[in-house]
C-alpha cells in the first residue's frame, strides 16, 4: 500500500477505535440506569435477571448492541 492509504487506513481505525469506546461507556451507563430500575420495580421494568449484578448486566447488553452500529454492508 501507498503510505498516504495506510495514513488514512490508521485515521479511520482510530476514530473508530474513539468511537466505539464511547458508545460503550454511554451503552453502559444506560443499562446500568435500566438494570437498577429494574432491581427497584421487582422485575416490571425489562434490565437484569434477580441473580446477576447490574454492572454485569450492563456490560453484556452493551457489547450484544453497540457492535451492530459498526457493521458495514
Amino acid at each position: 500500500m501507498h503510505p498516504t492509504t495506510d495514513k488514512k487506513y490508521q485515521a479511520r481505525k482510530d476514530r473508530d477505535q474513539w468511537l466505539f469506546r464511547l458508545l460503550i461507556s454511554l451503552a453502559v451507563i444506560w443499562f446500568f440506569a435500566r438494570a437498577v430500575l429494574s432491581k427497584f420495580t421487582m422485575g416490571w421494568v425489562e434490565g437484569c435477571d434477580t441473580r446477576e449484578s447490574c454492572l454485569h448486566a450492563a456490560i453484556r447488553n452493551a457489547y450484544s448492541t453497540v457492535p451492530y452500529v459498526f457493521m458495514r454492508v
